[in-house]
């Protein structure tokens, strides 16, 4: 069984046999505003955060990361990405990095269809592109369950 706590706009999913079985939820208060942990009268209470609870099985990939991935990559990019690495016998570090790397190429292209995009469109915000931000990416694999 995976434990997790979430608060905000970092995610993560857990993928299965080339398929994504969980994707954890975003905490939003309003477009791009996500829930944050901190001590001023706006911010999140530790109360607020997300208590997950996902059973896993051995060969499971769990792929986690900030905003700077899930907003350059739409899922499907993120899910080919690990099932690429998977079929080349990748390691994490390496499936992470590759990630990583595609989605800090995306960040920087102005002409990129990315979420944040679409995200940005449905909120009224017509913002085209990548979008610049912190980019972190961690790779598990569930070895026994």
């Amino acid at each position: 069984m995976l434990h997790a706590v979430n608060v905000g706009d970092s995610r993560f999913m857990v993928l299965r046999r080339g398929e994504i079985i969980y994707k954890s939820p975003v905490q939003l208060q309003s477009f791009n505003f996500p829930y944050q942990l901190g001590n001023s009268a706006n911010c999140a209470k530790p109360r607020q955060a997300q208590v997950i609870k996902v059973r896993v099985e051995a060969g499971d990939v769990i792929i986690a990361g900030t905003d700077g991935l899930f907003d350059n990559l739409f899922e499907l990019q993120i899910l080919a990405t690990a099932s690429k690495g998977i079929e080349q016998d990748l390691g994490a570090e390496e499936m992470a990095w590759e990630m990583a790397q595609l989605a800090y190429q995306t960040s920087r292209d102005k002409a990129a269809v990315t979420p944040f995009m679409e995200a940005s469109k449905r909120a009224g915000r017509f913002r085209d592109g990548g979008k610049g931000d912190d980019i972190t990416v961690i790779v598990s694999r569930i070895l026994g369950a």
